[in-house]
């Protein structure tokens, strides 16, 4: 499985969970079902730029977007698009032990 591959399964995991629960946990959740989106997004927008080495490394995480949701909500992310790209290039430093992806 690649990356790429594993990116999109996370989330049509996470997605097909959210459908199968009813209208107001959806809608409780929609929060969360909208920046894992982003998320799925910017991590396959970063993917094009990185090494093997770094793919391997993130290949072997768990699950790579509960991760990033996490680290996104202990952030304090402000709902501004800058703000959300510079939080998942720390996120993906975090997990890549780099300065900077």
């Amino acid at each position: 499985m690649t990356l790429n591959e594993k990116v999109h399964y996370e989330y049509e995991r996470f997605y097909l969970d959210m459908m199968r629960t009813s209208k107001e946990n959806i809608f409780a959740h929609s929060d969360e079902i909208e920046a894992k989106k982003m998320l799925k997004k910017a991590i396959l927008n970063k993917i094009k730029n990185m090494n093997e080495d770094e793919v391997e490394s993130l290949l072997v995480e768990d699950n790579l977007l509960e991760s990033a949701y996490h680290f996104l909500k202990e952030a304090r992310w402000d709902n501004e698009a800058e703000s959300f790209h510079q939080i998942v290039s720390q996120w993906l430093a975090a997990l890549l032990k780099t300065d900077e992806v």
